[in-house]
Parts: structure tokens; C-alpha cells; sequence
């Protein structure tokens, strides 16, 4: 069950957001005022000059009447925008920072829930052990949810396991004290190859996946793999983070020495702030990378069997 208690930082946000929504409401109500008020004001102009009630006005003063009402008019509307544009421009913004939240690790469950109602899901990490070996059985049936009922578009982004940058991670695992409650069944000694073996099989399963949401659910044999709601890319590069996104909030964290990423400290950030479009950036950057590859071009290029 989730915790509900608001954090103060979100608090605070929600009351800044309560604010924004008065303020766009009161440039609404100005607007209109305006723009009840040159109406009203035209007509009785054109009262109290016998206009309307003896019908003796020109048309030459009825055009210079009007093009008085608009110019007026003109001159409200552009001050309506400015205001618009202010409160979306920097209210808007310094609202978004209230809503960055510190987490003491990703909270997978929530994540899973939060993915079942996305309509864009994007994922970076090393190999996603914490989702995959854990809970295949929920990631498979959130995103299953996710892009057949809410037609979501899912990237996935994980290391190629044949990499230097995979390896480097291997060796680093091999360093946290207690990665035997992650590989219960490792052997003494646990070698680099074991764990990058382990990194292949969390491959094969993300193919299942693959083959499962895209293939059986969709019938979609013919679509080529760039269509697909559901796309698995692998990376060669190194990369010093990693990344969890459900619509406009994505999670970011360093890849420790000491721990998994999904196990170190998060930064829960808006996607539209200007610190969360810098971090979006490297991701696409990443994902258009020339030595990113597909998922399924990886296993028939080394002879992988999908099943696990």
C-alpha cells in the first residue's frame, strides 16, 4: 500500500499550484471584464450621442466608434496575453521545482502502478535486476497494461552486456558487500562472466516481454520494430545514470559502486523543468546513438535463445 502523506515539498507545490489556478482564473475574469466593459461603454456612448435612439449617427462616426472599441480592445487582449504568458513562463516553472522530491531508493512498486496508467514510459538503466529477476510476472503485466489499454509508448534502454561499460558494472557489483542476496545462487568464487551471464538472461527476458505485449497481444508480426509501442534498445557507451519515467515525472540516480541504481538515492523530477529536459536530452541522445542497437538484433546476431 502506498504512503499518501504528502512530503512538505509536495505540499508546498500543491499550494503554489492552488495559486497558479487563481491567478490564470482572475486573467480570465479580467479578460472578460475588459472586454465587457468597451462593449458597455461603446453602447452607451452611442445612448447618450442619440445614436442608437434617433438613428442619426454617420456611418464615417459609427467606423470611427468602432475602430476606437477595437484599438481599445487590442491594447486589453495584448495585456491578457502578457499576463498568460508570465504566470505559464515563470510562475509555471518555479511551481514545477516545488515538486522535486528526494527518494531513498525507487520504490518499484509504485513505479509498476504508476506505469499502468502512463502514456510514456521510458527506462535507463544497467539491466533492470530489481524489476526483471524480482518481478517479472508485474513489469510484464504494467507494461502489457500500459500499451495495449493506454496505447503507451515505452522505451527501455539497458547496457549491452558484451560492452566494456557492462563490464565495468560487473566489476563494480562484485564489489558491494552483500551482492550474494542478489545472486543466491553464484558461485564461490562469483566471477565477472557469471554476472554479465546474468545480464543475458535478464536480456532474455525483457524479449519475452517484447514478444508478448508487442507480437501476441497486438498480432503485430508485420510491424517493424521502430513502430512498435514497445521498443528495447541496447547501449555501448558509457553512462553515469540512470533513469525511471512515467509521463511527466521521471526518477534519476547515479550508478554507485556500493549498490544497484534502483537501490541509491533518487531525485523524483518534472520532465518539464529545465534541470529534467536537460537529463530527457541525454536519454534521446543515448537512444539515437549509432552503436545503440535493437534488442532482438543483439540475440540473433549472437545466437540467443529468447527463453530462459
Amino acid at each position: 500500500m502506498r504512503n499518501n502523506k504528502p512530503s512538505l515539498g509536495k505540499f508546498i507545490g500543491q499550494q503554489f499550484e492552488n495559486e497558479h489556478k487563481r491567478f490564470k482564473l482572475l486573467a480570465i475574469i479580467s479578460f472578460v471584464l475588459i472586454l465587457s466593459s468597451f462593449i458597455i461603454s461603446f453602447a452607451v456612448s452611442s445612448v447618450a450621442s442619440g445614436a442608437i435612439i434617433v438613428g442619426d449617427i454617420t456611418y464615417k462616426e459609427l467606423l470611427q466608434n468602432l475602430k476606437e472599441l477595437f484599438i481599445n480592445l487590442g491594447v486589453g487582449l495584448i495585456g491578457a496575453i502578457i499576463v498568460f504568458y508570465f504566470i505559464e513562463r515563470f510562475l509555471g516553472n518555479k511551481l514545477l521545482l516545488f515538486q522535486i522530491e528526494e527518494k531513498s531508493r525507487l520504490n518499484v512498486r509504485d513505479f509498476l502502478e504508476d506505469m499502468k496508467d502512463a502514456k510514456e514510459v521510458k527506462i535507463l538503466d544497467i539491466y533492470m535486476h530489481r524489476l526483471l529477476i524480482n518481478r517479472f510476472t508485474e513489469v510484464q503485466q504494467a507494461l502489457t497494461e500500459a500499451v495495449t489499454i493506454n496505447q503507451a509508448q515505452v522505451q527501455i534502454l539497458v547496457a549491452n552486456p558484451r560492452s566494456l561499460t557492462a563490464r565495468e558494472r560487473a566489476e563494480n557489483i562484485l564489489k558491494i558487500p552483500n551482492y550474494k542476496e542478489l545472486f543466491p545462487n553464484a558461485p564461490t568464487p562469483t566471477t565477472v562472466e557469471y554476472i554479465l551471464e546474468e545480464m543475458e538472461k535478464c536480456l532474455r527476458l525483457l524479449q519475452n516481454i517484447y514478444d508478448y505485449v508487442n507480437v501476441h497481444l497486438s498480432n503485430s508480426t508485420q510491424v517493424k520494430e521502430e513502430d512498435h509501442k514497445l521498443q528495447i534498445k541496447l547501449y555501448n557507451v558509457p553512462t553515469p545514470i540512470a533513469m525511471h519515467q512515467c509521463d511527466e515525472f521521471a526518477y534519476w540516480s547515479f550508478f554507485p559502486l556500493s549498490k544497484l541504481s534502483a537501490d541509491s538515492p533518487q531525485l523524483k523530477i518534472p520532465v518539464g523543468t529545465p534541470v529534467g529536459e536537460i537529463l530527457s536530452s541525454k536519454f534521446s541522445e543515448l537512444w539515437q546513438h549509432p552503436e545503440t542497437e535493437y534488442l532482438s538484433k543483439y540475440l540473433n546476431i549472437n545466437k540467443l535463445d529468447s527463453k530462459v
